[in-house]
Order: structure tokens, then sequence, then C-alpha cells
């Protein structure tokens, strides 16, 4: 196996010369190889820097699934410019606000041939640190925050994790979520730092699991990352459809809270794979806990199993009070080490200052508590996860109050009839407004927001519950 450092990009530089026509990417029909990879984000790169712009700005990433993705996040790394993702299947008016707070020199977005790349300001600021890129995550306040994740964040995270791991350049990655997901830079830089192949499902795959099984089964997929309720739907289909995948080596699931039914499906259907639940939050790059699921485990606890903190990171779980709590007991987690952010752009992060003088530490919002290993509790705040997706249940408050459809508005998280999670808008309409009110403030929040935070169900209340204390009663409205 090669050994050439730490950083993806060298990683993937020294492939390029190992095994200069091995194949990079496959996307549909379309299969590229290392070197040819290699050659397009060179080229790109040069683009970048004969527009005027230099390093340390950012630049809008505006493109379809295709080979050109890999290749222009690439070239942008080479040129030592950070990407922002505005993946267009999750296009909204929200977009225009990130892109507005990014401070973007440029973007790159789809052409007829080669992605067109358009100046904005080449004189927009300089980030002094070696930012890679800049994923926005959902704002309580109603403005979504970025988090800008440095070289040497990147290089922590797989220096951390890929050694937990066999992979080998025979293997098939899926890009399986949207590159504006972080889970994406550990799939794109998972196989190009190993030598493998990265397969990349065109968009409509990913809304439909038989459509995804196909591709696992037509790509040879054999690692594959997926949020634990898409996983769950691809075991249904399998398991109605008598479909297996011996291909798959390495079954990955992060982005929400693991479905112990669907891992036990998976193995009754003969699937071989290890099966690993990873954890973590944006601002610590991608993942943070790693806990492995043996091949005969059963649940003991219906908490999801964290494991424990990848290697260079600390961890404390702490009480309302910031002291440390007893084993067993629940509190926040908090963390610190190399793959920790720094604050987001423009703005401060939630940490905390070491009383003994180190590193301050991270408040992740995540409730856990400790029993042999993390175990995932709940939140602390309003936000949840859907289809991976961070929500903060006040920023889609915001944007609905926002409307000026409606008198207020409030949020919470359901459950379909398939006991999918699902948001719910409860809207206290104004006099004598009643009629059309649920399709006018579904139609204006598809125009607004990412398809992920637009609510499932719009639901018509008289009022909006409040406690003794006069604050929202979630509960009380279901």
């Amino acid at each position: 196996m090669i050994q050439s450092g730490p950083d993806p990009l060298d990683r993937f530089r020294a492939w390029v010369t190992a095994t200069p026509d091995a194949t990079a990417v496959s996307v549909r029909a379309e299969h590229i190889s290392y070197a040819e990879l290699d050659r397009l984000a060179d080229a790109f790169a040069e683009r970048v820097l004969a527009a005027g712009l230099v390093r340390g700005q950012r630049v809008g990433v505006r493109l379809s699934r295709s080979v050109w993705l890999p290749a222009v996040i690439i070239g942008l790394f080479r040129a030592g410019i950070a990407y922002v993702p505005f993946d267009p299947a999750h296009d909204s008016g929200r977009a225009d606000r990130i892109a507005e707070s990014a401070g973007l020199a440029a973007q790159v977005i789809d052409g007829a041939g080669e992605p067109e790349l358009t100046a904005l300001d080449v004189d927009a600021p300089v980030d002094p640190r070696d930012v890679r890129y800049v994923i926005f995550t959902s704002g309580s306040t109603g403005t979504p925050k970025g988090v800008p994740v440095t070289r040497q964040n990147m290089t922590a995270l797989f220096e951390a994790a890929l050694p937990l791991f066999d992979f080998v350049p025979a293997d098939r990655w899926a890009l399986s979520h949207s590159y504006g997901f972080d889970v994406s830079v550990w799939e794109m830089w998972g196989a190009l730092s190993t030598g493998a192949c990265l397969a990349v499902p065109g968009e409509e795959v990913l809304r439909s699991a038989e459509l995804t099984v196909r591709h696992l089964v037509e790509e040879r997929v054999s690692v594959l990352n997926q949020v634990p309720s898409v996983f769950a739907h691809a075991v249904r289909y399998c398991a109605a459809s008598g479909t297996t995948l011996p291909e798959v080596r390495h079954v990955v699931l992060a982005g929400e809270a693991m479905q112990w039914d669907s891992v036990l499906a998976w193995r009754r259907l003969g699937n071989r794979a290890e099966v690993t639940n990873m954890y973590g939050p944006t601002e610590t790059t991608v993942y943070a806990t790693f806990r492995r699921i043996g091949a005969r485990e059963r649940p003991h606890t219906h908490r999801t199993p964290l494991g424990a903190p990848l290697p260079g990171f600390e961890f404390r779980v702490v009480g309302e009070d910031g002291s440390d709590v007893a084993e067993g007991e629940i509190g926040e987690l908090l963390l610190r080490g190399p793959q920790v952010f720094d604050g987001y752009l423009g703005l401060p992060g939630p940490f905390v200052a070491d009383a003994a003088g180190g590193a301050a530490w991270y408040r992740t919002g995540d409730l856990v508590t400790e029993l042999g290993e993390l175990l995932f509790v709940g939140r602390v705040d309003g936000q949840v996860k859907l289809r991976g997706f961070r929500v903060e249940l006040g920023e889609v408050e915001h944007a609905v109050r926002e409307l000026g459809l409606v008198e207020d508005a409030a949020v919470t998280v359901g459950r379909t009839a398939t006991d999918e999670p699902v948001l719910v808008a409860h809207v206290v309409a104004r006099a004598g407004e009643r009629g059309g009110l649920v399709e006018q403030v579904r139609e204006a929040l598809a125009a607004r927001l990412p398809s992920y935070m637009v609510p499932g169900r719009i639901e018509l209340v008289e009022r909006l519950a409040l406690t003794a204390s006069g604050k929202l009663d979630r509960r009380a409205l279901g």
C-alpha cells in the first residue's frame, strides 16, 4: 500500500503516479482514469488562477453529478481556493443568502462542455487559513452558518479514520450523498486517497431505493456510506425483491440515529459486509467517533452506539453547570482535537474554555451517556437530523414567519405512516385568511428552502400551545 503522506491531495497524486490507467471516476457510461482526472483538475486550476483568483478566496460550486464534479474540487484544492457547495438538487432562495454570506470570488456552473467559471468579485476577502471547503449548516436564528474546514482538519480525519478500515484499490465507493453534505468529502477523498474508483449515481438514483440498489449492483460497489433512514429503504427493497449485495464489503452509517432493525434485516439477507456506525458534526470534519457493529451483535439498548472518539480526539461529558458528569449519567458531549474547526465564517463557534489553560472544547449540542462507550441520547436544543441533513427548527420557523402569510408558526418533528421523521409546521392563520393558506405556505417555502427543510405537513391551529412559563410547548403540539 502507498505511504505518500497524510494530505488527501498528496495521496491522490501518489495514485496518479502509481496507477495512472486505473479508473478513478465512473458516472453512468463514462469512466475516467486517474491520469485523466489529474489532467482535468490541473487544467481547471490553471483556469481559476488565470481568471485572477488568488489563494485563500472562496468559489461557489453549482454542478450536476458528473466527472467534472471531482475534477473541479481537486482543481480548486490545487489552486488553494475553498469551495462552497450549492448542490442544484437542493437549490433554493436560501442559497442566495449563503452566497452573500460566503463572500464568493467566483462561481462554477454546468456548461455545454466544460464547466463555466464566472468571476463575481476577484477582490473578495482572502482567508489566511488554508481552507479547503465551507459548508453552511442550519442556524437557529434563521441565518445559515458557514463552517470552514482547513487542510489540517481534513488531514487529521484521513490520518485517523483510514487505518480503521481495510480499504484497497480494488474497492468501488458510491458517492451516495449530496456534495453539500460533508459525508461526500469522506466518500470522494476516501476513494481517491486509496486508489479506488468513485462511482457517482445520478440524482434520480438517489431518490429511489430500487434505482439505488440497481446502481450498487451494476457498479459493483464495495464501500457504501449511507444515512440510516436511506439505508433502511434500500434494505426493505432488497428484502422485497430478493436482492443481495455480495460485492459490498463495508457499510458506514452516519448522519442520523442508527436503526437496529435495518442492520439486523441486512444481516438476515445474508450480506456479510462489515457495518460501522460513525458520528460527527460538520464542525469536527465529518466523523468524530467510530463503532463497528459485530456480525452477531444484537441491541442491548435503544440508544445509538457511538463507540469511541477517533484517534486525536479528546472528549468530556458535562452537565448544565459545565462540570463532568459521572459515568452512566447524561450530559452534553464536548470535543477537541485537530479535526475541530476554529469558528464559523465571521462568527465565533460554541466553545468552552479549558480550566487548565489547554485548547478550548467544542460544544456539540449532543446529549450522550458513557457506559463502556458513548451512546447518543438526543439534543440540547431544537436541532434535528432529516435524511442526514442538520435542520434547526428555528430556521424553518423563521422562514415560515418571514413569508408574511401567517400570524405565527411553530415547527415540530412528526412521523409518517411508515414511521419516518417528517417536519410539521403548525401555523396560526390571520383572521379570515384560512382558505388556501396551506398550499400558499407550502409553495412559498418550496421556493425559499431546500427540499429537506420544507415541512411535509402543514397544520392550521387556532393558537400555539405554551407552557406555564410562557414558552412554546412543542410537546403539546405533537
